[in-house]
Formats: structure tokens, sequence, C-alpha cells
């Protein structure tokens, strides 16, 4: 199924889904391995921690649906424009953009 026939609550909600079963092994990052454990999910957000840095990483809903539509628009994820359309900081979007990839 393309993105753009796909609903964002069901892909959040999803998201959550896996989100909460890894909540005990944690999650890896695409380019460098860096684990990332899953401190918390809720409705609205998850928060992810670092084991490189220590630092946590607020993962808002509704960030990922500004790159969900990206994507329905653009029916692909190019950094130059998340940057642009991007509310957050970059460190952020990266982040973010990494976890959703990695669990999509």
């Amino acid at each position: 199924m393309v993105p753009s026939k796909l609903n964002f609550e069901n892909v959040w909600e999803d998201l959550l889904e896996v989100a909460r079963m890894k909540e005990s092994i944690g999650i890896h990052t695409l380019t460098k391995g860096v684990l990332n454990q899953i401190v918390s999910v809720s409705n609205d957000a998850i928060v992810v921690r670092s084991e490189k840095t220590g630092k946590e990483r607020v993962l808002m809903k509704e960030d990922f649906r500004c790159l969900w539509e990206l994507l329905r628009r653009r029916r692909r994820l190019d950094v130059d424009d998340m940057i642009k359309h991007y509310r957050g900081n970059v460190l952020n979007l990266v982040e973010m953009t990494m976890f959703f990839l990695n669990i999509v």
C-alpha cells in the first residue's frame, strides 16, 4: 500500500505498538547501530535514550505527523526537505527519522 492511502493515526498506533514491544530491548540507529533504549511510550510521544550519549530525546507525535505528511506528498523522505519543514532541532529530526525508518 502506498503512503498516500495510509491514515496517520493508524500509522502512529502501529509505531506505538512496535515501540511498546521493543521497550525491553531498544532499537538501533540505521547508520551507526547505536542502541537507543525506549524510556517511555505515551499517546503523544515516544522517549528514547541513546546508549552512546545518555541523552534522552522526546519524539513527538506531531513531529512524526510532519514527517508522514512529507512522505505522503513526495513518496520519499529527503533530508533537506525535512530540515526545511521541521519545527524542532536537526538532532531530534535525525533521531526521529532513524527511529521511524528502523521500525516501519
